[in-house]
């Protein structure tokens, strides 16, 4: 009864989806084109949503999302930091209740195989990290407060040394101020510590567009539409970062490289389109195909 229940659930997560899918992009089509689109019907199964043209015309809808699932996993592993460092920092209260830190994963992270497993939270290493993030706040609070984002490595002369293991995984610390009432605090004498930015490389995009692509592609020929949307909008049951909205730019270039060898696909699907869950240049539609 139970495995039922959650997936009635899952159902009606999905549904409400591609309602809320249908919306944004019925109002960027709009924005786009000057052509106004009405939602007829959300859809558990296929196609996801069926939009109605000002004349009348029925079209069905699919969405799929581009995804890089390895954030959700890096950003799992660094919970379990933000608890730990949020512990650290406990002893200190209230000195750091109006101070908002995020802490910026280094080069050698991102250039390695993600997702990059941080050393174990209660292990030897796991605990000089973070008792060196403590140190580096109660030595250098000042100096951060002064300006917006400071490498590790300068500063202090003895950085290096000082904050060793915090740098084989994080190269820089952004500190800002915030309010003592900021709704992100765990307590009200703590400070808001926010995840790291998400870095990632083109190849990896590459792959998450490819990925979203072929999601469509294997389910063949019978599987057709009329519009065909990638997009990167919060998606039910999975995390979803602000940092990870990617370059409309980069996605357009490789998703329009990518359907030159995807012709099959293109027959399918009448238009396809990206919709991204920020503005860029004024714009959040772009059509692909």
């Amino acid at each position: 009864m139970e495995s039922l229940v959650l997936m009635v659930d899952s159902m009606n997560q999905e549904e409400e989806f591609n309602r809320i899918a249908s919306e944004e992009l019925m109002r960027e089509y709009e924005h786009e084109t000057g052509h106004r689109l009405r939602l007829k019907e959300a859809r558990k199964t296929f196609p996801d949503a069926i939009l109605e043209t000002s004349e009348g015309v029925e079209l069905r809808v699919e969405f799929v999302s581009v995804v890089l699932p390895f954030v959700w996993q890096e950003e799992a592993y660094f919970g379990k930091y933000r608890d730990r460092l949020y512990e650290a920092l406990r002893p200190d209260r209230p000195r750091y209740q109006t101070v908002g830190i995020r802490l910026q994963i280094s080069s050698g992270v991102v250039d390695s195989l993600r997702p990059y497993k941080f050393p174990h939270v209660d292990g030897a290493e796991g605990r000089k990290l973070v008792a060196e993030f403590r140190n580096l706040l109660a030595q250098h609070l000042d100096v951060l407060r002064a300006s917006y984002g400071h490498l590790i490595e300068d500063i202090a002369s003895d950085a290096a040394q000082a904050f060793s293991t915090l740098l084989k995984y994080f190269n820089a610390i952004i500190v800002w101020d915030i309010s003592k009432d900021h709704p992100c605090k765990p307590h009200p004498e703590d400070p808001v510590i926010e995840f790291p930015i998400v870095i990632y490389l083109e190849d990896e995009l590459l792959e998450a567009v490819r990925r979203s692509l072929q999601t469509k592609a294997r389910k063949g020929a019978a599987y057709q539409a009329d519009f065909l949307v990638l997009h990167t909008l919060r998606t039910p049951g999975k995390p979803h970062f602000a940092e990870t909205a990617m370059s409309a730019c980069k996605v357009r270039a490789l998703a329009r490289e990518l359907l030159t060898k995807e012709q099959e696909l293109c027959q399918r699907f009448g238009e396809i389109w990206f919709l991204n869950a920020y503005w860029e240049d004024g714009h959040r539609l772009y059509r692909l195909k």
